[in-house]
């Protein structure tokens, strides 16, 4: 906290409000991990891009789509990190009227190595995971999915996601969902999900030197 003070960063404490209120703005929000990076202090705390993070019962399930390194699964981090850190009574890194409902629980699903030793290709530990995530989690819980169903090809991996947000969709629980499968944000467009919504990082293209800029920006839509 000290630090977030030091270098400028804002910090708060978010209004914390009941599970049954199903909903979270957190404007402006900035990893804290971030802060740990070499060479981040007062001058550059710009090198730390902000995102707004909200949802609510209505609109709480997103598919973030982009290039490789380009924010997604930092910001997805950043918003499961600042709610149990909100819900917990302690600060935030978020700007003005920041407020968490609570969640049941939080259940996260990153790329892993293939467990060798259990004889299981990616595919079949991923969707292993995900199944006990489905046996656990409530309307009340968080979810984050990171690239699920990227062990197998194209097609199956669609069909794998598309399955799986059906059911999540059905649960009413909130829902991040990264993947570089076009197909899935296709549907979230279709109107499939109704309580779904596109999310894209940001790539520009600098005219000088015609190089792809990341920007670690999260906005609207599915990238192309």
């Amino acid at each position: 906290h000290r630090r977030m003070n030091k270098i400028g960063m804002p910090v708060q404490l978010p209004t914390v409000l009941a599970k049954e209120e199903r909903k979270t703005h957190l404007p402006h929000a900035r990893n804290p991990l971030l802060l740990y990076q070499e060479g981040v202090d007062e001058r550059n705390i710009s090198r730390v891009i902000p995102n707004d993070i909200q949802f609510d019962g209505n609109q709480n399930m997103f598919v973030i789509t982009g290039s490789n390194n380009g924010g997604k699964t930092c910001y997805v981090k950043t918003g499961g990190l600042l709610q149990l850190l909100g819900q917990n009574g302690l600060p935030v890194t978020a700007e003005e009227k920041a407020y968490v409902s609570i969640v049941d629980g939080m259940y996260t699903h990153f790329v892993s190595p293939d467990d060798i030793m259990a004889g299981e290709g990616r595919l079949l530990n991923e969707l292993r995971r995900v199944e006990r995530i489905f046996r656990k989690a409530t309307p009340y819980s968080y979810i984050i999915l990171d690239e699920p169903c990227g062990g197998t090809e194209h097609s199956e991996g669609a069909r794998q996601s598309a399955l799986i947000l059906d059911g999540l969709h059905k649960l009413g629980c909130v829902v991040y969902f990264t993947t570089h499968l076009h197909e899935v944000a296709d549907m979230v467009d279709n109107g499939s999900y109704p309580a779904g919504r596109n999310l894209q990082v940001e790539i520009k293209e600098d005219p000088e030197s015609n190089r792809l800029i990341r920007t670690y920006r999260v906005l609207p839509g599915k990238a192309t």
